[in-house]
């Protein structure tokens, strides 16, 4: 992958890294 911005998640699934980021940074 590629190291984009904290905030850089998909909205439309809510996830980052397979984490779940909706209301968690």
């Amino acid at each position: 992958y590629e190291p984009k911005l904290p905030h850089r998640v998909c909205r439309a699934c809510g996830y980052y890294k397979g984490r779940e980021v909706i209301d968690v940074e």
